[in-house]
């Protein structure tokens, strides 16, 4: 039997944890293969022009993506703005 090393372990074990923690996928099948097939492709979504402010501090929205253009109004975390 070969001597295993702290290193050795810690690797062994922690690949073990790792492959009890990630879910199982089943094995690929042509079962479903003719379901998939009979549907159509989904309509591609449309472009949104939308953005959201996603820092905690306000942050200024300005007429122009420039630091000197004017500024408009002030937005708080999680508002949505919408992009021009």
């Amino acid at each position: 039997m070969q001597i295993m090393n702290r290193r050795e372990f810690l690797k062994c074990a922690s690949a073990t944890l790792a492959s009890l923690a990630l879910p199982r996928t089943p094995p690929v099948t042509d079962q479903f293969a003719d379901q998939f097939a009979e549907q159509p492709e989904p309509a591609p979504l449309p472009a949104t022009s939308l953005g959201r402010i996603a820092t905690w501090w306000r942050q200024v929205v300005r007429s122009e993506p420039s630091r000197n253009a004017e500024w408009v109004t002030s937005k708080g975390r999680d508002e949505v703005v919408p992009l021009y």
